[in-house]
């Protein structure tokens, strides 16, 4: 990585390599490889932090290992980490996905993507093992704000909002 960085990109400061990392499958020295590499930027699946939901997607994350994750990679200097967040998946409700949005603002990510899930069973085979009477009906459709007022008090403090992040927070905070 740090080769090819430096061959297509150079050595500029501002030049961003980024890694996609699942937390469940990382151990410390995985983390300094990719700093070593040249990677200065994770981005981190967490998707939700509820515990019925991730069974309900197969997919068991506890929050404090995001935490210890996010540990390890500010010690090894990364300064910009993205966690990925998933709305609409099975058993989640808008009050869940809040409370998963207030523990992540609490670890303060430099950003947060937030995706709608898509039950496409026929691209994702292992959707198929997804219960669709679980799936979410009551979530919020894209025009209604889901973000938690703390999170965007959170990135209105820190200075870290992007133009789209202090749309949605001012949309939550009127309410």
């Amino acid at each position: 990585m740090r080769y090819l960085r430096r061959q297509r990109l150079g050595e500029h400061p501002r030049v961003q390599a980024g890694v996609e990392l699942d937390p469940r499958e990382l151990a410390f020295e995985h983390l300094e490889a990719f700093v070593s590499g040249g990677a200065n930027r994770f981005s981190l699946g967490v998707q939700d932090f509820d515990e019925h939901v991730q069974k309900a997607v197969n997919r068991i994350q506890p929050e404090e290992l995001t935490k210890r994750v996010i540990a390890w990679s500010r010690e090894l200097g990364i300064k910009s980490i993205n966690v990925d967040l998933i709305y609409g998946l099975p058993l989640q409700t808008p009050e869940t996905f809040k409370r998963t949005l207030d523990k992540i603002a609490d670890i303060s990510p430099e950003r947060i993507a937030v995706f709608n899930f898509a039950y496409v069973p026929w691209m994702k085979p292992h959707q198929k093992l997804i219960h669709t009477d679980q799936l979410s009906r009551d979530i919020p459709s894209r025009r209604e704000p889901i973000y938690s007022v703390s999170a965007c008090r959170q990135y209105r403090t820190s200075g870290m909002c992007t133009h789209r992040t202090r749309r949605i927070c001012r949309l939550i905070t009127k309410q």
